[in-house]
């Protein structure tokens, strides 16, 4: 672990860098994966986020190069706009 009392925050040169358990989120080749508990170095003002190199390294092998498996449900489709049959007046 790094000593983050007086790293400041390299993206707003405002905030600290602390260390902190947070939800890795990335989007691999169209399938969208979440990761719980990653270290990282997040800054207390603006967030920006430093993920520790080993938990990304450990990512990466559970991941590997080629993705995780592709998403096997397909999207639904919701209602969407369900067009009214037109009513025509009756002709007199």
């Amino acid at each position: 672990m790094i000593a983050s009392h007086f790293l400041t925050c390299p993206a707003c040169l405002v905030g600290r860098l602390q260390q902190r358990q947070i939800t890795y989120v990335h989007v691999y080749n169209g399938t969208l994966v979440s990761v719980p508990n990653v270290s990282a170095l997040q800054c207390d003002f603006c967030r920006a986020t430093e993920y520790d190199t080993d938990s990304l390294q450990r990512i990466d092998a559970l991941v590997g190069h080629s993705g995780p498996p592709p998403n096997r449900q397909p999207r639904q489709k919701g209602p969407g706009i369900v067009a009214r049959p037109r009513v025509f007046p009756p002709e007199i």
